[in-house]
């Protein structure tokens, strides 16, 4: 068995594919300078740790690497090899040399160098054999009142480790750690000791932490770690010790060391589920989370408010805007956490504040410039679907929320504005109230989109839901001029462009080629020119799209025109003069649309399906085609849609629900009967309101009798 498998406290990678020269490294070791040594050792140790043990070295490294003259790290790496290497015989008894060893090591610990000392108490703590500890004690216990800290941090481990394996060499190592720690001032030292006491003296830390109580504030951020950890051990022992210790959690709360503000809060939700501590807590987490850099941590901070929200909804409920700061972070992952976390926790009560930081955000990326275009998008169609959900479960912010989704329509907000039109036109037609205001902001947003799906879907709203003489007037107007003069192309340049044309027209470009038999040829190139390059960055924004070959986006201008001009054929007192002149302009629209999409001029020719669609929205406005599958097929598909798209939400809802609702056969915590049960044991103890108040005011709830006593 290799000593790899026997000691567990060095493990090192090695390479065995190089040949070692055993009698090369012992003269190195012997004979040569330190530095050949160094490495001689290095790979001697790295030999034993896999097996291959070397007879007769043990000695060799007690002479020559040992020695009180030897280089510090030299003597260091010896005891390395001291850790793994086999101490006693095949008969198991010790072997001889660990006298030496044992009589080395004892003068380490007396060494006037304090790091020697402290390399030597740390080799202690390595040993698992008593007749090599036994002789060291005497040795161990002046370390504790060295001058330098160092040694004195070690010292506690060396005892610790001695009382923890061999109890009966060191009994009364309880009270001199004790002692140690009232009068030690070093913080790791300090922390070295208690934590002993934590482990082989409970009772002594308990009575030590309670005395100094007062002082458990100002104490360092280990020291302070080291104590909850006392105070969760001691109370999953006796319950009914949780209240004496909430003055010190509260206390540890207000801590400027971030790890222990999130232990503390961690404590205080584990020993108590009154709303008082779960708020306490909880205001903890969200400080950190705003002001911790560490993208890690915040994602932590988000799952343990992510666990409290199932079982605290209403405490949470009023954290949610320190909860939205963590938005501030540009780590698309903790973004979306929030959101999620933050739509679970809007309520009527903080749902304006929600929509105003939403659409803060929103326009705060449009001012980013340090960020990936993927990741603004990204980050816009999370806040959009969040400003959705949120004027779909509050119509009473609605207004709110569709100014601020109409407001992005016109700007290049990339695949965040398809996301935008689609909740517009759910909200259309989910809230016909807000009808009249979501057409004006189109109507104003229209000439500015760029966005094919965009454009499309503002078309159709305006064409589904202009009701009113007025507004149908308006979307016709507006439409018509976005659309530009007709027709859409020509074969022959404007007269303004003519001069332009000529002077952009480059000649045709000659140059001499060497051909594959040798032979030279001239070859001419002639760059041809399109319709759509002059034409194309003319105009509104919808005519360029039309010319640069968007053939859905004409079917839909002529499906809204179509629409509006059949509404108005049916508004009573409108004359037929003005009926037919927009029927005939509709269908001018539709007639130049199609012949510019077969004619060729266009980068691509229009399909079928959209020439057919075009042709059957021409025999509409001729009366040829029944106008209520223009009217009423439509708007009752999307309606149906709408409506199994809510039902599916709100079985959702309803099950999400139900999961956090309290079961009817949960047990009802009364005050005045729990204390009772806790005589009778028949129940843990835990922290409620009445403990927070007398911590919180200061009042000592240690020396009095508890409301279980008194019963």
């Amino acid at each position: 068995m290799s000593a790899l498998e026997r000691q567990c406290t060095l493990l090192i990678n090695y390479d065995q594919s190089s040949q070692v020269d055993v009698p090369e490294l012992l003269s190195k070791l012997e004979g040569g300078d330190t530095n050949e040594k160094i490495d001689a050792l290095k790979q001697f140790i790295l030999m034993q740790l896999n097996g291959e043990a070397v007879p007769s070295l043990l000695m060799t490294v007690i002479r020559f690497v040992l020695r009180p003259q030897s280089e510090t790290h030299l003597r260091k790496l010896g005891l390395y090899y001291l850790e793994i290497v086999d101490k006693r015989g095949e008969d198991g008894k010790m072997l001889p040399e660990m006298i030496l060893v044992c009589n080395m090591v004892r003068m380490e610990l007396e060494n006037p160098n304090e790091y020697s000392r402290g390399s030597a108490l740390r080799f202690v703590c390595k040993l698992h054999d008593a007749d090599l500890v036994e002789p060291l004690i005497s040795a161990i216990r002046p370390n504790l009142e060295h001058r330098h800290s160092f040694v004195r941090r070690n010292a506690v481990h060396a005892i610790h480790h001695v009382y923890a394996k061999f109890e009966h060499l060191i009994p009364d190592a309880p009270e001199i750690v004790e002692a140690f720690l009232s009068n030690e001032v070093d913080l790791a030292c300090r922390r070295n000791a208690f934590l002993m006491l934590c482990q082989c003296d409970q009772e002594r830390a308990v009575m030590h932490l309670l005395q100094n109580i007062a002082e458990v504030p100002s104490w360092g951020e280990t020291l302070q770690l080291s104590a909850l950890e006392l105070i969760r051990k001691v109370c999953r022992q006796n319950p009914m010790q949780k209240g004496g210790y909430i003055r010190i959690i509260l206390a540890l709360l207000q801590s400027a060391a971030a790890a222990v503000v999130y232990e503390s809060a961690n404590t205080l939700i584990s020993l108590s589920n009154a709303p008082t501590a779960v708020r306490a807590a909880a205001q903890r987490f969200c400080d950190l989370l705003s002001t911790q850099s560490d993208n890690n941590i915040k994602l932590i901070l988000l799952d343990r408010l992510f666990e409290l929200r199932k079982n605290h909804l209403q405490t949470m409920q009023e954290l949610l805007m320190d909860m939205l700061r963590a938005l501030s972070s540009p780590n698309m992952d903790i973004r979306r956490k929030t959101l999620t976390l933050a739509m679970d926790l809007v309520t009527n009560r903080n749902v304006e504040d929600v929509i105003s930081i939403l659409k803060k955000e929103l326009l705060r990326t449009q001012a980013s410039t340090d960020v990936s275009p993927e990741v603004l998008y990204e980050y816009r169609q999370l806040l959009v679907h969040a400003l959705h959900s949120t004027a779909i479960r509050f119509p009473h912010v609605a207004p709110t929320a569709v100014n601020v989704l109409t407001d992005v329509l016109g700007d290049s907000f990339g695949p965040a504005t398809t996301d935008v039109i689609m909740f517009v036109k759910e909200i259309t037609e989910i809230l016909p109230e807000l009808r009249p205001g979501i057409l004006e902001k189109l109507l104003e947003a229209l000439p500015t989109i760029k966005v094919p799906a965009v454009v499309r879907g503002a078309l159709w709203i305006l064409g589904e839901y202009s009701e009113t003489p007025q507004q149908l007037r308006q979307a016709f107007m507006a439409i018509m001029d976005n659309v530009g003069s007709l027709p859409f192309a020509t074969t022959k340049p404007d007269p303004e462009d003519e001069e332009e044309s000529s002077e952009t027209l480059k000649a045709p470009q000659e140059k001499t080629v060497v051909l594959a038999d040798g032979t030279y040829a001239t070859q001419v190139a002639e760059e041809p020119t399109t319709l759509q390059a002059s034409q194309a960055d003319k105009g509104p924004p919808l005519r360029s799209l039309i010319i640069n070959g968007e053939y859905f986006v004409g079917v839909a201008l002529c499906t809204a025109l179509t629409k509006l001009a059949i509404k108005v054929s049916l508004t009573e007192g409108v004359s037929q003069e003005l009926v037919n002149k927009v029927k005939a302009e509709a269908m001018l629209v539709c007639a130049s649309l199609l012949r510019v999409g077969t004619s060729g001029l266009l980068p691509t020719r229009i399909n079928e399906g959209s020439a057919e669609r075009i042709v059957t929205a021409i025999r509409a406005l001729n009366g040829d085609v029944d106008v209520s599958i223009w009217l009423k097929a439509n708007r009752e598909a999307f309606g149906t849609l709408v409506r199994d798209k809510r039902a599916k939400e709100n079985r959702e809802e309803q099950k999400k629900a139900m999961s956090d609702q309290v079961q009817v056969f949960e047990q009802i915590d009364f005050g005045i009967l729990r204390s009772r049960r806790l005589a009778g044991g028949n129940e843990e103890g835990t922290i409620d309101e009445m403990d927070l108040i007398e911590a919180s005011t200061g009042m000592e709830s240690l020396n009095k009798p508890s409301r279980a006593d008194l019963s």
